[in-house]
């Protein structure tokens, strides 16, 4: 057992004797003697009293370990007792401690490969523009959208470019501009310690707190090149938008990096200490102009005559609909017309045309009514019944449609089975007036044939105005002369395809069969269908928007906001996209403003329909 000896007053130095028993020194003074070890720290050098000689030796070793991971950091006596309790830490750093967290998950996937060649759906169907309105106030919106060059953002707060560019541009066919721009080195390495910063203020590295690790330990931490990469992507993405905003470009969509080995040469060529220069193009928002002047325009438009025939037609659908049934005379055959109470069994058809295994449940009915009216079932069912008689069976062969909303049916190939067991005659009711009286709120069938003619007549006048719309729409886009972005054109046939999908799914489609339609060989064979009448309407478009500019119309912003409101009351609290529908709203206001300009000096002949379309 160790006894420590009572220490003289004033003593400030022990040594130990051979049992290990620490006693004092003999010629220690009543006062402290500062021993003058001194710790090369840099050029500082520190008086440390000799009580504390120990524990410089007894720490040295944490001490130097952890100096070697923090350079910046020297002894002195204001952090001395905070280092001592650092080294002593479980928790400290030792030599052969070597992180391997892996990179941020932002730096590692920063990218600048902008056309990545692929259809992508969803939110981003929706592009910038509208395939059958475009209003002024969104191109506006559009032009002031800052353009980046990248599709993702930086994964901290975006810095404000201090420096100035050096800008090259020139002009690129079908809308595009291509810019130089040179970047100093101030703004590069700017660039550099900023995404060092932020790193640093998040990583989490072992016997440092977040924001005290040391730059070069970040470095090794996160990989140089990476970093340079993230470095390169801010100073590219802020000198485009700055290039932009300061020559006063209206640009649309993303920026891509248009030098010879893309962005990976630019990011390879990138460096912290010296200038960068590289080269983007982009599609500019393009103006219109027009060939001949758009007032007084001759238009030739589709007659939308008023047919009598449709006031009979639609009398007769009214008899249909109140008829009644009579059992037909014995040995009658099914004609059109009638009703035949009948068995159905359905199977699936295989290959050869015959009958398989039984269809759902669903497929089959007792004593169903079959209504021999066209258009009533599916394609060929109703005729391939004509001539069967009461008390006989006949296989019918269909196909169900794809928009089936029974999803187990939907395009399924079958054979029905039908078994007749009676066969009706409709007996129409008589057209008079107590048969008016019964089936509406007019007195004498005048006053319905009255009724019936006015309305065809306000359908009549719809129509004829919808032939002159679209008879003005095509006059304006052969005068309008504009260089369509082949980004826009792309985006809008990517959202006419995304709504006929979305229309098949509507329809009763299954989620599996609408995916299995999303192909590029199905995109690229719709582009080429499509893109023609993509291309008419923009340019309409952007005739219609140059249009309102010119002559200064604007709608009223109330009637928007009733309209929204109109829209919200239809959904009833279902999620939209406000400024979508916003915009769509905008776009046919503003279109109906300058159709109704061109009409009142527009000069409108009705010619008869094409012959093919009266057939």
């Amino acid at each position: 057992m160790l006894k420590r000896r009572k220490r003289p007053t004033g003593s400030a130095v022990f040594s130990r004797s051979r049992s290990g028993a620490r006693r004092p020194e003999a010629n220690s003074s009543a006062e402290p003697k500062l021993h003058q070890s001194w710790c090369s720290s840099g050029s500082i050098k520190v008086p440390v009293p000799p009580v504390h000689v120990r524990l410089i030796h007894q720490f040295s070793l944490r001490f130097h370990r952890f100096r070697a991971r923090s350079a910046h950091r020297s002894l002195t006596p204001d952090n001395f007792t905070e280092l001592r309790a650092e080294s002593a830490s479980p928790n400290r750093p030792s030599r052969q401690t070597k992180t391997t967290k892996p990179i941020h998950s932002a730096l590692l996937s920063r990218s600048l490969n902008i056309q990545q060649g692929q259809i992508e759906f969803g939110d981003s169907m929706y592009p910038t523009g509208f395939v059958n309105n475009a209003p002024r106030q969104w191109l506006s919106r559009q032009c002031q959208r800052p353009s980046i060059c990248s599709t993702r953002r930086a994964s901290f707060a975006p810095r404000t470019l201090r420096m100035g560019l050096s800008v090259k541009s020139a002009p690129l066919p079908n809308s595009q501009m291509s810019l130089e721009i040179s970047v100093d080195k101030e703004e590069c390495t700017a660039a550099w310690n900023s995404v060092i910063k932020e790193l640093t203020k998040r990583a989490n590295i072992q016997g440092f707190r977040k924001g005290n690790a040391p730059k070069q330990l970040i470095i090794n931490q996160y990989g140089k090149e990476n970093i340079k990469a993230s470095a390169c992507e801010e100073v590219i993405e802020k000198s485009v938008q700055k290039a932009l905003k300061d020559a006063g470009i209206h640009a649309i969509g993303q920026a891509q990096v248009d030098n010879d080995g893309g962005v990976d040469s630019v990011i390879s060529n990138f460096d912290p200490q010296s200038p960068l220069t590289f080269t983007v193009k982009i599609d500019v928002w393009p103006s219109a102009t027009f060939s001949s002047p758009y007032e007084n325009l001759e238009i030739e438009a589709e007659e939308a005559a008023f047919d009598e025939s449709l006031v009979d037609k639609a009398l007769q659908e009214l008899r249909q609909r109140e008829a009644f049934s009579v059992i037909a005379p014995e040995g009658a055959k099914a004609e059109m017309g009638q009703l035949l109470i009948a068995d159905l069994v359905g199977y699936y058809r295989n290959e050869d045309g015959t009958k398989g295994d039984k269809l759902p449940e669903i497929a089959d009915g007792n004593s169903i009514e079959i209504n021999m009216t066209e258009g009533k079932f599916m394609a060929g069912f109703v005729e391939g019944l004509i001539g069967i008689g009461a008390g006989e069976t006949r296989d019918v062969s269909v196909e169900f449609p794809v928009s089936n909303p029974r999803k187990e049916l939907a395009g399924v190939k079958a054979v029905f089975s039908v078994t007749v067991h009676a066969i009706k005659n409709m007996i129409l009711p008589e057209l008079n007036d107590e048969f008016v009286k019964q089936v509406s709120e007019e007195k004498t069938l005048e006053d319905l044939r009255r009724t019936i003619r006015d309305r065809i007549d306000t359908e009549s006048e719809t129509a004829q105005e919808k032939n002159i719309n679209t008879a003005i729409d095509n006059k304006l886009a052969s005068i309008v002369q504009v260089d369509l972005p082949e980004t826009l054109v792309e985006n809008q046939v990517k959202n006419k395809f995304a709504t006929m999908l979305s229309s098949f799914k509507d329809k009763g489609m299954s989620d599996e069969q609408v995916k299995s339609m999303v192909t590029k060989e199905n995109y690229e064979m719709y582009k080429e269908r499509a893109k023609g009448n993509v291309e008419k309407s923009l340019r309409v478009n952007f005739a219609v928007s140059q249009i309102a500019k010119d002559q200064n119309l604007a709608f009223d912003e109330k009637e928007v906001e009733n309209q929204m409101a109109l829209v919200r009351a239809e959904l009833k609290g279902e999620e939209m996209d406000e400024q979508r529908v916003r915009d769509q709203i905008e776009a046919q206001l503003e279109r109906e403003l300058v159709l109704q300009h061109i009409k009142k000096s527009a000069k409108v002949t009705l010619v008869p329909p094409k012959a093919e379309e009266q057939s």
